[in-house]
């Protein structure tokens, strides 16, 4: 529900004054004084101001990163149920644990072997008999290497406690990357190898390299970078005419897991196997190359001979080939 005051200045004979009852009332009174044309077009300005007020104020809403954040995962999910495979051999299970949740049940876990998502994911599917083990978990959030003072656990041991788990389940976790997880620049950083070897070899990023030297490491996928889910709305029809400033923080930016997800849904679809995961043809059909992908836009533009840089790193991501549209997971 908004509350809303609008104030606004209709011409010179009618004061600065909330609409209100008084401003309808100056309204009606000035009309048999206008022509049907000048009355028309006083009406038509007044509801583009309305409709500029209103837009502004649920564009303060809809851009709040936590509703983006909403959005981007209902928009991934979506996404992924239109995916043409067949639903009796492709199965997708959503489990509504926010972040926090997660992590303070791996964390306060004495054993991973007690904690519920081992519950969840081994015991009453893999270990169970007539069980359907998971192929593929995402967790739909973004990793960070800084501390954050609103989260009770570090990213990064819990990235490993979740590793951890995937190994234990013969399951692969699939999670997106902040885009500040190696600087406050990623558009110039991470077309520059040499400074991204040295960023994560450096002494900040000493969990990470902890992480990186454990075995069950090897059942993490870190997906980057992020794609453009919507451009920010144009004259959508709301009750209004609702219109978003054309600014990168107005679209719908969302993690390119959903992608590789996709992916893997089909191929399995498919064949029922992945040897042909990272292969690709002009078609795009298959494989490496997410469908469609020529309108596919992410926030930095990687690029394909970059892929061996980037996986040495402990990183997969999403690539453009060179003097293609396509981009994928190569």
């Amino acid at each position: 529900m908004f509350c809303i005051e609008f104030l606004m200045k209709v011409d010179s004979e009618i004061p600065l004054s909330p609409i209100g009852s008084s401003a309808w009332q100056a309204l009606l009174a000035k009309a048999p004084r206008q022509s049907k044309a000048q009355f028309k077009a006083w009406l038509t300005r007044l509801i583009a101001q309305l409709d500029a007020l209103l837009s502004e104020q649920l564009s303060e809403v809809i851009q709040h990163p936590q509703f983006q954040q909403l959005e981007a995962s209902w928009t991934g999910i979506e996404s992924l149920t239109e995916v043409q495979v067949s639903q009796r051999r492709v199965k997708i299970k959503l489990l509504d644990a926010s972040w926090q949740v997660v992590a303070s049940d791996l964390n306060h876990s004495f054993d991973l072997k007690h904690s519920g998502l081992y519950q969840k994911l081994y015991a009453n599917e893999f270990d169970t008999a007539g069980g359907v083990p998971f192929g593929l978990v995402m967790v739909d959030h973004k990793i960070s290497a800084d501390y954050n003072p609103d989260q009770e656990w570090d990213d990064l041991f819990t990235l490993q406690l979740l590793s951890e788990l995937g190994e234990m389940a013969f399951c692969p976790m699939v999670l997106g990357v902040d885009e500040l997880f190696f600087g406050d620049d990623p558009r110039r950083q991470l077309h520059d190898r040499a400074r991204i070897d040295r960023i994560l070899s450096s002494r900040d990023f000493v969990s990470w390299q902890l992480l990186r030297g454990r075995s069950s490491s090897r059942f993490l996928h870190l997906v980057m970078p992020e794609f453009l889910m919507r451009q920010p709305y144009q004259h959508c029809p709301a009750g209004f005419l609702f219109n978003q400033e054309q600014r990168e923080h107005c679209a719908l930016w969302g993690n390119s897991g959903y992608l590789v997800l996709s992916n893997v849904m089909r191929e399995f679809d498919r064949i029922s196997w992945f040897g042909f995961l990272r292969s690709y043809d002009d078609t795009g059909n298959y494989g490496a190359v997410v469908p469609n992908s020529g309108s596919l836009r992410t926030k930095v533009d990687l690029f394909a001979e970059d892929d061996g840089f980037w996986a040495a790193q402990g990183f997969m991501p999403l690539t453009s080939l060179y003097l293609s549209d396509q981009k994928g997971f190569f």
